[in-house]
């Protein structure tokens, strides 16, 4: 066998350019598929490049410009006028939520989702379903699962209730038994109680992320260590609950979050590197329902536009943003729908302002740095899992355009082909 000390200067500059992988003389590495001339967005940059993917055993090989490495495919693909970008996440989802119903888990992929981060159902029924996705039974994303969540009171049986610190030692547990990816709070989670969850999970290597439980300032459960928050609406719900009695508390508290006095909490947000979940789907879709069908009022068209308005905020002060849209199959009748309420929650983001690079990779990388696999997965790298979506028409132009989906790849492995 060749060691280091028999290959040349040009040599080892060869192989360290294309990480050992091919080319400069060696003979072709076996791969089992080779994407070629596809632009690439890799998630992790906003800058994109013409190349060619190698993939093998599930994970990206390499990421070489065109005609840089030497392979031999099992299978290959000229991507010429194609683009690549990273497989989706839904960053709050709800797949078993019911206790008879579930999501149509297949219905992701047509969308370009390859991931999910299920925030709040019934244990045993997520640890079937990911059995059955894992070993290939059932199609489906890649499931991270949070569990039951933690409230003072439920809602919902797969909620747990905590009203102390035994329970909540007993839950977190539980839930770390479990392989819980992060433990979820709900807003009705006594205030008392929330450093302790958060100074318990984090002893068992656990995020929390969540609902403001009411009674908690958002800048307060920033310093408490919460490491993410769901929806727009809870930063809303924490301040009104904080507020002096008044009947615009409502409104003084978009006014907050949207003026200079705001300036402290997303420098905390920021500082901290806690992910904020908009799911900015979920406005339109309550005032609507409110509106019972009748023409939208005047309020409820401005409390969406702040919703937007505070989310660019956000954006604008560095705070990471997740994509997700709360969709479940909760209710019998549900607004949102598995995958395509993804696609309409990253055009919202665009429609807010954010640009389109930037949307991409907080519809990916994002995502999966959030709950601690960004080393896994999340973006187009050499090691990282090989979940891709290819496009005809360029994400880069406007993510509408994700809905150009030539076919989809999880692990590798094709599980969405489009018939156009």
């Amino acid at each position: 066998m060749q060691t280091l000390g028999d290959i040349g200067t040009a040599r080892l500059l060869c192989l360290a350019i294309i990480n050992g992988l091919a080319g400069c003389g060696q003979a072709p590495v076996p791969v089992d598929l080779l994407v070629e001339n596809v632009t690439v967005y890799s998630g992790s940059n906003t800058s994109t490049f013409v190349g060619s993917v190698a993939i093998r055993d599930g994970r990206f090989l390499a990421i070489t410009q065109p005609d840089e490495g030497s392979y031999r495919a099992s299978e290959t693909i000229d991507a010429s006028g194609l683009f690549m970008i990273p497989g989706l996440w839904d960053a709050h989802a709800h797949i078993r939520s019911s206790k008879e119903r579930g999501l149509d888990l297949a219905k992701f992929a047509e969308f370009g989702v390859t991931s999910i981060h299920d925030l709040g159902g019934y244990l045993e029924r997520l640890k079937s379903v990911e059995h059955d996705v894992a070993k290939g039974t059932i199609p489906g994303p890649n499931i991270y699962s949070s569990y039951f969540m933690l409230n003072g009171e439920t809602f919902a049986d797969y909620q747990r209730a905590v009203t102390s610190e035994a329970e909540i030692e007993l839950a977190i547990d539980e839930l770390a038994n479990a392989g819980a990816y992060q433990i979820k709070v709900h807003r009705a989670l006594s205030p008392e109680l929330l450093p302790l969850v958060v100074s318990l999970a984090h002893e068992h290597g656990i995020k929390v992320t969540g609902h403001i439980p009411l009674g908690v300032h958002p800048v307060d459960a920033c310093e408490i260590g919460m490491d993410g928050i769901e929806h727009i609406g809870s930063f809303v719900e924490a301040l009104v609950s904080v507020a002096p009695e008044s009947d615009t508390k409502t409104q003084q508290a978009f006014e907050f979050l949207l003026s200079g006095d705001a300036d402290s909490l997303y420098e905390c947000l920021a500082g901290r590197n806690i992910a904020v979940t908009p799911t900015l789907i979920i406005y339109p879709a309550i005032a609507a329902r409110r509106s019972a069908g009748k023409e939208m009022p005047q309020e409820f068209i401005d409390f969406v536009a702040a919703m937007n308005r505070i989310a660019y905020r956000m954006y604008e002060s560095n705070v990471r943003l997740l994509a997700g849209t709360d969709v479940s199959d909760f209710y019998e009748s549900m607004t949102t729908k598995p995958g395509e309420s993804l696609l309409e929650e990253l055009q919202m983001l665009e429609d807010a302002g954010i640009p389109t690079a930037d949307v991409i990779k907080i519809a990916s990388v994002n995502a999966a740095q959030s709950i601690g696999v960004g080393e896994k997965t999340g973006s187009i790298a050499a090691g990282k899992d090989a979940d891709f979506v290819l496009l005809s028409a360029d994400p880069g132009e406007s993510v509408r355009n994700i809905r150009s989906i030539v076919a989809v790849y999880q692990m590798g492995r094709g599980v969405f082909a489009s018939a156009r």
